[in-house]
């Protein structure tokens, strides 16, 4: 999950490109990795890829949420 580590290193380092780069990893790889997901094809299937379409929806709804850790 080099996401949630990338998302770690974003806050710390505070940096907000790094951060929006591992949250847009994580959520790529979230629903293949709730559902069981363990081939390429598995990645691309309907299920994966609405997921991935949902999860970032919401997380577009709640984007300034998201940064406020990098507000002054």
């Amino acid at each position: 999950m080099y996401g949630a580590l990338a998302v770690i290193v974003g806050l710390v380092t505070r940096s907000m490109p790094l951060y929006a780069a591992g949250i847009g990893l994580f959520l790529d790889e979230f629903t293949f990795l709730v559902t069981g997901g363990r081939t390429h094809q598995d990645n691309y299937s309907a299920i994966s890829l609405a997921g991935t379409a949902v999860l970032v929806v919401v997380a577009f709804v709640f984007r300034a949420q998201l940064a406020r850790p990098f507000e002054q």
